[in-house]
């Protein structure tokens, strides 16, 4: 894997940047978007699952919710033939609702790391910044991003855009 870097261009400074280098990717805003939930190529779906839900239940020091989510996970991609070579990757939208729907056990324990899955995506989905960055079946290629020059021309919106990078590839931004 190449190194590569985020560049958030508030000014649009270094959108320039493609006339010069080829290799840079330049998005707008509203066309950056991103589907974590697909494994880069050659990855593993299984070895994936396992770092996405890692980072993820890390991301507010939850872990207690990384098997259950894990669980769920798994359950989609088994459903979907992902273990075995299927291409239909669930989006975000999909995970929600899969969480949203499920009923509250009677298990004390599981219950509340439902609940508080439950609230984590209600509240990263129902916000309308950054849900729609993740409102695709694709979106832009992770391995891309991270092996690649990377400018987001993010007009006035940097604080949701850094959230969403920082969330989707644990890294401080």
């Amino acid at each position: 894997m190449k190194t590569g870097a985020i560049m958030f261009d508030i000014k649009r400074d270094y959108a320039f940047l493609i006339k010069y280098w080829s290799e840079v990717l330049v998005f707008p805003y509203g066309e950056f978007l991103i589907n974590p939930l697909m494994p880069p190529p050659g990855v593993n779906p299984a070895l994936w699952l396992e770092t996405f839900v890692s980072l993820f239940s890390l991301l507010d020091t939850r872990i207690s919710t990384q098997g259950l989510l894990l669980e769920i996970l798994s359950k989609i991609y088994e459903e979907r033939d992902i273990y075995n070579g299927g291409d239909d990757y669930p989006d975000m939208y999909l995970l929600n609702d899969q969480i949203q729907k499920m009923k509250i056990p009677n298990d004390r324990k599981r219950a509340d790391y439902l609940g508080t899955l439950k609230e984590r995506f209600s509240a990263m989905m129902s916000n309308r910044n950054t849900a729609k960055q993740f409102d695709c079946k694709s979106g832009v290629p992770i391995h891309e991003i991270l092996d690649r020059m990377t400018v987001i021309i993010v007009d006035g919106r940097l604080s949701a855009l850094r959230n969403i990078i920082g969330r989707t590839f644990d890294i401080p931004v």
